[in-house]
């Protein structure tokens, strides 16, 4: 995957790593020639070909854009955490994710590890790396939250704050060059676009987006279930990374 996304980068919007690493050693060369044997099979053709030959320069690494999630079990003894962490080192945007145990295979026998990469592979730009308590509330809880649509406009709210963070942010890290106005009228449409998604309209007053809707959230948060509001509190400001 590594491999392929520093190749075509402009085909990668996100990409997961599990177990990875930018280079292989000679003791782990002989290591994964040793595990790979002499057989035709699929797995051993790609451990052969692939897995111990893999070399990827750190320049490479440096220039691939797209946000990056990568997991490495504590316990891995085939690909240790060294590897992942060498190639974090390098990249733009980008989280480790270590596991207490999984082995080279956690994704298969840690679940906690597949659900992270489920995700971030799936959740909006804003919360790529955010650990979604809300959403694992409304799938495990036995209290049908989905249901309470006082608490799903509540987290409806949550995933637009969390790009309304995300916009101001971006416009706080910009160099106060001369086209910096130009710029922050551009950002504060876009945050009134975003507003849009949960039907709320720019006020008379002087509230900004982001104050609008946690004001909303406020107001939900008292008409919500006291199941859904217990979950509201257990999960705190979960919107963030």
């Amino acid at each position: 995957a590594l491999e392929y996304a520093v190749r075509f980068p402009q085909r990668v919007e996100r990409l997961c790593l599990c177990a990875a690493a930018p280079k292989v050693g000679q003791a782990a060369f002989e290591n994964w020639m040793r595990i790979a044997g002499d057989g035709r099979s699929w797995d051993q053709q790609v451990i052969r070909k692939t897995v111990a030959v893999v070399n990827i320069s750190d320049d490479l690494i440096k220039q691939l854009p797209a946000p990056t999630f990568l997991i490495n079990a504590k316990d891995d003894t085939l690909t240790p955490l060294i590897g992942s962490e060498m190639i974090k080192a390098n990249l733009q945007i980008s989280m480790l994710y270590v596991p207490e145990f999984g082995g080279h295979t956690c994704l298969v026998r840690n679940d906690a590890a597949m659900e992270r990469m489920v995700q971030f592979l799936f959740a909006d730009a804003a919360m790529m790396f955010v650990v979604d308590v809300l959403l694992e509330e409304q799938l495990t809880s036995s209290w049908n939250l989905p249901k309470d649509p006082h608490f799903v406009r509540y987290y409806n709210c949550g995933r637009v704050l969390a790009e309304l963070e995300s916009l101001e942010r971006s416009l706080r890290m910009t160099p106060r060059q001369l086209d910096f106005p130009q710029l922050q009228q551009q950002v504060e449409e876009e945050m009134w676009h975003v507003l849009r998604r949960l039907q709320m309209q720019p006020p008379g007053g002087a509230e900004s987006p982001r104050e609008l809707v946690m004001a909303e959230m406020l107001r939900l948060t008292g008409r919500m279930s006291s199941v859904s509001r217990e979950a509201v509190q257990r999960a705190q400001v979960w919107w963030r990374d």
